[in-house]
């Protein structure tokens, strides 16, 4: 998506903050979120 070869669209998952600070390098916007309690399954 970032370079263009997929149509833009909002995606979440979870990443490490060392992921984190490589895709924000990269240009690409994140925004942090807490990890809810009872999450245990897919964040679908």
């Amino acid at each position: 998506m970032h370079y263009g070869e997929l149509e833009a669209r909002n995606i979440r998952g979870q990443t490490s903050v060392r992921e984190a600070a490589e895709l924000m390098d990269e240009g690409i916007e994140i925004m942090p979120l807490p990890l809810l309690p009872g999450g245990n399954g897919p964040l679908q």
